[in-house]
């Protein structure tokens, strides 16, 4: 006679991989580190469009450290994008503390 083990049908995939990626980000504090805007949207992007390379990098515990890799690369190209359009509108500090308002928008 066989026993099949009995799991709650509420037990899906997508649990299943939500329950991993919390264990992984709760657990791994060795990748240090916490997903903003862009590693939240690259994580996003993998999960919709990308699903096989989201379940590769989730089962391999290496979701977190691509995350943090990708967030800090594009916060790097952020912030050389802001200072690139800055000096070509000639803004300066000087401007932002006389024009606040023009600077706030």
């Amino acid at each position: 006679m066989c026993h099949l083990r009995q799991f709650p049908e509420e037990l899906s995939l997508s649990k299943v991989k939500r329950r991993l990626f919390d264990t992984e980000l709760n657990s791994r504090s060795r990748a240090g580190g916490e997903l903003r805007e862009f590693g939240l949207m690259r994580k996003s992007y993998l999960e919709n469009y990308r699903r096989g390379i989201y379940s590769g990098l989730l089962l391999s515990r290496e979701l977190k450290k691509h995350l943090l890799m990708m967030q800090e690369q594009a916060e790097e190209r952020f912030d050389s994008l802001v200072e690139q359009m800055a000096r070509q509108e000639g803004v300066t500090e000087q401007l932002k503390t006389q024009e606040q308002m023009l600077w706030g928008g």
